[in-house]
């Protein structure tokens, strides 16, 4: 929150909780550089926290693709 600011707590805690499951699946200790996140949930607070951990924004390796929104 404090590279993120107060703004979207609930889209912070969604880019930590997926980071939380999905960093142990790439290995130990996996290289930042090569993952690259596509979601469907384009809000601020999780484009941060992806950034914050990957700099997937700013390299490049971040998209936002409504296609993967599941309704249901």
């Amino acid at each position: 929150m404090r590279y993120h600011g107060p703004g979207s707590p609930g889209g912070v805690a969604h880019a930590y909780k997926v980071l939380e499951l999905a960093l142990p699946l790439l290995g130990d200790p996996p290289e930042r550089r090569e993952i690259e996140v596509a979601t469907a949930f384009g809000g601020p607070g999780a484009r941060d926290g992806f950034e914050l951990v990957l700099r997937a924004v700013t390299e490049g390796r971040y998209t936002v693709d409504p296609e993967l929104a599941r309704p249901e």
